[in-house]
């Protein structure tokens, strides 16, 4: 089955390395993310769909058999002899056997399997989400810092050129009322602009360690929640061609000619 095919190619693989992961998210890589996401949610409802839409045939075809056939009800206090055990359809045997399969079929195990592979997909399309949206601050801080510091040169420039035509060569030479280098408005606007500077630098290293967290969690997405659905299908596909093949030989047992179904 195609499904243990990719388990085994995925479980021989070599360990994947995290410096080939991208150093960024960008939209493309969100938009992936949630697609995929989107993806196995649809494979886990839909086998869901499947089992449940078959088990619930096969109630309702067994117990249609209970209520509308005679004499297919088997009384435990029956002889083995009984004229009733006899009379019983093959379509009862081969649905009650059909029904008991089902049960049997260990689709839950899958369907957590998809549960957890989504869910580590959603936890990275919200930590990407958050990264994308920390690039975009980051991005406005550098513009608005970027700004400040043009206008803080311009107003250095300004000054020098007031100075020089003063004649004031230095901080010495400047008064009381300001008009030097270390005015009250040229230190405001240099605090505000280191102040810009410590933020750009501390939200570039927060956006950084988002980056370096958004390839770690890819990789682990697909190392940790990739091979037990892979795995969990195959058991799955294995039990569902041995399910059909017993009831193949049933139905064959009871005179029913069944066609050969190429797995």
């Amino acid at each position: 089955m195609y499904a243990g095919r990719q388990y085994d190619i995925i479980e021989n693989m070599a360990p994947l390395d995290i410096s080939l992961m991208p150093r960024s998210t960008n939209k493309h890589h969100l938009e992936n993310t949630l697609q995929l996401e989107s993806e196995i949610k649809l494979w886990q409802e839909n086998l869901e769909k499947l089992l449940n839409s078959q088990k619930d045939y096969m109630h309702a075809v067994y117990h249609w058999l209970k209520l509308h056939i005679i004499q297919i009800e088997i009384d435990e206090k029956d002889t083995p002899s009984s004229p009733q055990k006899m009379t019983t359809p093959p379509v009862y045997i081969l649905c009650r056997a059909w029904r008991s399969s089902l049960d049997r079929i260990p689709g839950t195990l899958a369907i957590h399997a998809l549960k957890a592979f989504s869910s580590l997909m959603h936890d990275l399309s919200n930590h990407q989400s958050e990264e994308l949206r920390q690039k975009k601050k980051l991005e406005s801080l550098k513009k608005d810092l970027e700004k400040k510091e043009q206008l803080l040169n311009a107003h250095e420039i300004k000054y020098k050129e007031k100075w020089a035509a003063e004649g004031i060569g230095g901080s010495d030479e400047v008064g009381q009322d300001g008009g030097g280098p270390h005015s009250s408005s040229l230190k405001e606007r240099e605090r505000m602009v280191k102040l810009l500077k410590d933020a750009v630098e501390s939200e570039n290293l927060k956006y950084e360690q988002m980056c370096s967290k958004s390839g770690i969690m890819a990789l682990n997405s697909l190392e940790k929640g990739l091979p037990p659905v892979l795995k969990a299908m195959r058991d799955f596909a294995d039990s569902v061609l041995q399910c059909y093949t017993e009831l193949e030989s049933i139905a064959a047992m009871n005179g029913a000619s069944v066609p050969r179904i190429a797995y």
